[in-house]
């Protein structure tokens, strides 16, 4: 990314060094009752949802955005729908981060 955009090499080296995969740590630690190990399905697990229920997916959001980009004033609605996607991406993150501290600070890791 740093290569794509610019930006301070260093400050990019710092943090991309201090991120996690936690699909990773994940698939690595935990066994769970899922068909994938995805971020909706392990979300989903812990009870999250999604605002666009079912309908939300990255394919969706990428055909989202090119309906929006065939109008953009038109289709203003679209592109909230694709932020509130990113904005329910980014919470569902947190919710799966949050669950596997509380894990972690249960010390369930190591008696896995």
């Amino acid at each position: 990314m740093f290569e794509r955009y610019g930006g301070d090499e260093n400050l990019y080296k710092e943090i991309a060094y201090s991120l996690e995969d936690l699909l990773k740590v994940i698939k690595k630690s935990i066994t769970l009752p899922l068909l994938k190990y995805s971020l909706k399905y392990v979300a989903r697990y812990l009870n999250f949802e999604w605002s666009a229920g079912d309908e939300a997916s990255g394919v969706n959001s990428i055909l989202w955005y090119q309906q929006y980009l065939e109008d953009p004033e038109k289709n203003k609605d679209i592109l909230e729908k694709i932020i509130k996607y990113n904005e329910d991406d980014c919470r569902a993150t947190r919710v799966v981060k949050d669950w596997l501290m509380t894990l972690q600070s249960k010390d369930l890791f190591s008696k896995l």
